[in-house]
């Protein structure tokens, strides 16, 4: 099981608060987002390769 890192920012479009935890995964060239892509990527192709194809 992997844990993907939540950050508290909210943003206030109208008086309504919308959350976005995930919004660090938005910067694409960050070393950070590379790691959690190869990871989900790696648990992605763990899945696949058990799925019996005939």
């Amino acid at each position: 099981m992997f844990n993907t890192k939540k950050v508290n920012i909210i943003d206030n479009y109208f008086r309504i608060e919308v959350t976005d935890p995930y919004r660090w995964l938005e910067n694409d060239t960050s070393k950070e987002t590379a790691t959690w892509v190869q990871t989900q990527n790696k648990i992605t192709s763990d899945y696949f390769s058990k799925i019996p194809f005939t």
